[in-house]
C-alpha cells in the first residue's frame, strides 16, 4: 500500500503558527495508523527531511573524511549568512547546475530564515547550508571549485568534524 503528499502549503498570513507541522504530522499519523508500506512526498528537499523524508531520485552522495580531504587556508575570509539582498546571488550559483526545482524570491527568502537552516555564503561565489543539528551532512552546496574548498574547510575546522557527506539531487 502507497500514499503520498503533494507540496504542502500554508497561507502566508497564517504562517510561523505550526499548520505545517501540524498538517505534515497529521498525514504521517494516518500512513502509520493504516499501515501504509510506502509513502513519497512532492516538494522542496530542504523543507520535509525533519518529518524523516529521505532524498528520491538521482542523488550524488559524497563522503568526505578530514583526513582525506585537502584542506585549503581561506585567507582569513569570513563566510557571511545570506540576507535578502543576497537572493540573486544565492540564485545565479543555485541555477548554474541541472535542477527540477525552481525557487521564487519568496520560496529563498523563507529558506534563508528557516530556524534549522544554517546557511554559510563565502565571497559571494560559494554557498553551503546544513541542518543545525546535523552539521556533518552538508544539504545543499553550489558555487565555484576554489570557494567550496574553502567553505568545506572552514566547516571541517570550525564544527570539529572528522567526516561529513553531501547529498546532491541530479539530472543526467
Amino acid at each position: 500500500r502507497c500514499a503520498g503528499i503533494g507540496a504542502v502549503g500554508v497561507i502566508p498570513s497564517f504562517r510561523n503558527h505550526g499548520i505545517m507541522d501540524f498538517m505534515m504530522n497529521e498525514a504521517l499519523k494516518i500512513m502509520k495508523k493504516e499501515d501504509y508500506d510506502l509513502s513519497w512526498l512532492v516538494g522542496e528537499r530542504l523543507r520535509y527531511k525533519r518529518f524523516g523524508y529521505e532524498l528520491g531520485g538521482k542523488t550524488l552522495k559524497i563522503v568526505l573524511d578530514k583526513k582525506s580531504f585537502k584542506c585549503v587556508d581561506v585567507d582569513n575570509e569570513k563566510t557571511s549568512k545570506p540576507g535578502a539582498e543576497d537572493i540573486g546571488i544565492l540564485e545565479s550559483l543555485y541555477n548554474q547546475y541541472k535542477n527540477r526545482v525552481i525557487r521564487d524570491k519568496c520560496l529563498w527568502e523563507r529558506h534563508i530564515n528557516r530556524k534549522n537552516l544554517v546557511w554559510k555564503m563565502l565571497n559571494d561565489k560559494a554557498y553551503l547550508t546544513y541542518n543545525s543539528e546535523n552539521p556533518g551532512e552538508i544539504l545543499e552546496l553550489a558555487g565555484d571549485n576554489e570557494n567550496i574548498l574553502k567553505l568545506l574547510s572552514e566547516h571541517f575546522s570550525k564544527m570539529n568534524l572528522n567526516s561529513l557527506s553531501i547529498s546532491l539531487p541530479y539530472e543526467m
